[in-house]
């Protein structure tokens, strides 16, 4: 079960289980709800969305710890070690705006698919994770 939780923040699929179908999505996983929708990121405050995005990526980054993939891990870690929290908060908020037909879904699906569309390696690294899943 963690490791299924697990691999689906690593998958973009931080989202609605909904989200997770669409096929932007490189592995159909569920995923939990979440707390936020894209729409709510959208109404913070600068600093909120800061404080948002540090607490999204340090999740991220702490998840081989409950068996994630350490590929996608080291890709993601890769792309945002020269980056400051405004930088992460304006990569997500960017995401999201240019996707209002997805402010309803989960902003950690849309924050996860940010990074996507950001780091390449990434992608690449989660693509090889979705072929190798048991």
């Amino acid at each position: 079960m963690i490791r299924r939780v697990v691999i689906s923040v690593l998958l973009f699929v931080f989202a609605s289980s909904a989200a997770a179908q669409d096929s932007k999505y490189l592995c159909t996983v569920y995923i939990p709800g979440g707390f936020l929708k894209g729409r709510d990121f959208l109404e913070m405050s600068s600093q909120t969305k800061e404080a948002y995005s540090m607490g999204f990526l340090n999740g991220l980054l702490v998840s081989p710890a409950l068996r994630g993939d350490q590929d996608t891990t080291n890709a993601l870690n890769e792309c945002i070690k020269d980056m400051r929290s405004d930088q992460i908060a304006a990569i997500i908020e960017k995401h999201i705006r240019a996707n209002p037909a997805e402010w309803h879904n989960g902003v950690h699906m849309l924050s996860l698919a940010a990074f996507e569309d950001t780091c390449p390696s990434m992608k690449a690294a989660i693509s090889k994770a979705c072929k190798n899943r048991p």
